[in-house]
């Protein structure tokens, strides 16, 4: 029983770690990229492809979300910020650009963290209006633009997102996995590598964790 709860808190030690040293990396990705489209859009008059540019480093900074990274809640902000502003400088196609930066950076994150709700619905709004007042009438001769506003909402409501409880089942599943994997190598095995007594049950544990995280990851 001491041997295993050594093996558990080893295998905790590990995924500590391993999380640890991948929170950082996503934290400084997120500000290095933030610090990237904020030094663009600062450079002075923008064309569209540079205006492009900055939007995208945003919208990478935004989608890098840990729970409490203030780099990506930034970035979301600065983007809505950008959008608002370029519509009200009647630079629709920019506007559009940026709002669906947001919207995509929104629903990237949202099967792990709930994601802002009224932005995104604030997003979707603003999207179908812009996205209706640019295209060409001729798409839908039949149609005047509160219809084209309409066809586009009812696009952007269709919720194909990952189920969140399907997913946190295959990060449950991933964990057993691993875990199991680690167990199996440290406890599971001898010095010559030959299986011990408590083989079996790691063995097993790693076969429902994978089945597990491919029947969650196949229904997510």
């Amino acid at each position: 029983m001491r041997a295993l709860a050594g093996t558990g808190a080893r295998v905790a030690a590990l995924l500590a770690l391993a999380l640890a040293i991948l929170g950082g990396r996503v934290l400084y990705s997120s500000r290095v990229e933030l610090r990237e489209g904020e030094a663009r859009l600062a450079a002075g008059s923008l064309d569209d492809e540079a205006f492009a540019q900055a939007v995208d480093r945003l919208g990478r900074a935004a989608r890098l979300h840990l729970p409490g990274n203030p780099f990506s809640a930034h970035a979301l902000g600065r983007l809505e910020a950008v959008a608002v502003d370029a519509e009200q400088q009647g630079h629709r196609e920019r506007a559009l650009r940026a709002w669906r930066e947001v919207r995509s950076a929104i629903r990237a994150t949202r099967s792990a963290v709930p994601g802002p709700a009224a932005l995104a619905a604030r997003a979707d709004e603003r999207i179908a209006r812009l996205a209706a007042a640019l295209e060409s009438p001729s798409v839908d001769p039949g149609a005047d633009e509160a219809a084209r506003v309409r066809w586009h909402a009812e696009r952007l409501a269709e919720d194909r997102a990952p189920s969140p409880g399907w997913s946190l089942l295959a990060l449950c599943g991933l964990a057993g996995w691993l875990s199991s994997a680690l167990g199996l190598f440290f406890r599971g095995l001898d010095e010559r590598l030959r299986f011990r007594g408590t083989a079996p049950a790691w063995a097993a544990g790693i076969a429902l964790g994978f089945a597990l995280f491919v029947v969650a990851l196949g229904r997510a």
